[in-house]
C-alpha cells in the first residue's frame, strides 16, 4: 500500500513511494518550536536510487494527514537496497584501511630523542635536512642536530615542527 495521506484542500487520499517502501519507524521529532512528538517515518528508495527517510505522520493535533505507511518493498527495490549496503560497506571497509594506514603512519614518524629523521616539507627548515632528535617541546616544535653531537647542549641545530618530520 506504501505511504498514504490524506490531502487536506481536497480529502482525496494520495498514494506515494508504491513498491519502494523499506521500512516503517518512530522516532522523535521536533515539529514546532516547542512541540516534541514521537513521529512516523518510512524508509525509501527514491527516484534517484537513494535509501531516504520520509516522515509519514506527526502524530499529533496538528497534522491532520492521516498519514500511513506500509512496508512493500519489491525484489528490484530490495536488490537495489542490497547493491546501495554492498557499497556502504567496501566504503567502510577502504575507510578503516586508510584510518589504519594514516595511524601507523603517525606512530612511524612520531619523532622520539635519538632517532635520524629528516625535513620532508616545510618552509623555515630546508626540506632533505638529516638530523637527530635532540630535543622535543611541549609546543610540537623539535631540535634536529648533527648526527654525532646530537646530545651536546653547546650544538646548533635546527629548529622544526613535528608535522614536517619523517622517519628514516
Amino acid at each position: 500500500m506504501a505511504i498514504t495521506h490524506v490531502d487536506s484542500r481536497t480529502g482525496q487520499t494520495i498514494t506515494s513511494y508504491v513498491g519502494r517502501v523499506l521500512a516503517v519507524f518512530n522516532k522523535d521529532f521536533q515539529a514546532m518550536s516547542d512541540v516534541y512528538t514521537y513521529a512516523t517515518f518510512a524508509s525509501v528508495i527514491n527516484e534517484a536510487g537513494k535509501i531516504e527517510n520520509i516522515m509519514v505522520n506527526a502524530n499529533f493535533e496538528c497534522d491532520t494527514s492521516q498519514g500511513r505507511a506500509e512496508v512493500d518493498a519489491t525484489l528490484e527495490v530490495l536488490e537495489i537496497k542490497h547493491k546501495i549496503d554492498t557499497d556502504n560497506m567496501e566504503l567502510q571497509k577502504m575507510q578503516a584501511e586508510l584510518i589504519r594506514k594514516t595511524r601507523e603512519e603517525e606512530i612511524l614518524n612520531r619523532p622520539v630523542m635519538g632517532m635520524k629523521m629528516v625535513v620532508s616539507k616545510g618552509h623555515k627548515a630546508p626540506v632533505g635536512t638529516i638530523g637527530v632528535v635532540s630535543f622535543i617541546h611541549s609546543s610540537g616544535r623539535v631540535l634536529l642536530k648533527n648526527e654525532k653531537e646530537w646530545k651536546d647542549r653547546k650544538a646548533n641545530g635546527v629548529w622544526v615542527d613535528r608535522k614536517y618530520l619523517r622517519a628514516m
